[in-house]
């Protein structure tokens, strides 16, 4: 996916259309949101590490909520986000495992 903006240069994003194996976003409701949003993922066991992170559609990072790979469900607080479509990604060990799209009203 490619977003510009003007007078920005584009971000690039590569989002796997589904899981790669190494972990995946099984949920995450209420989408839209506005308060909290409760994430339930699939993480490897072996894994060593695990995070989630929230970017608005220009790449900009604006949450990134590290998880241990025995958790299986999250609630994050998105009310301190910007509102609009946000790219909520699964990283485990450094590599982008999923990806979704999450609304924040």
């Amino acid at each position: 996916i490619c977003i510009t903006k003007p007078g920005y240069a584009p971000k690039i994003f590569n989002l796997p259309m589904k899981s790669l194996g190494i972990g995946t976003i099984l949920s995450h409701t209420p989408n839209p949101a506005n308060g909290y949003v409760k994430v339930t993922t699939e993480i490897p066991e072996t894994a060593s590490s695990a995070s989630l992170v929230i970017s608005n559609m220009f790449g900009n990072r604006e949450k990134v909520i590290p998880l241990s790979p025995t958790e299986k469900e999250t609630s994050i607080d998105v009310s301190s986000i910007s509102a609009g479509m946000h790219i909520l990604s699964l990283y485990v060990d450094g590599q982008l495992a999923d990806s979704s799209t999450l609304t924040r009203h």
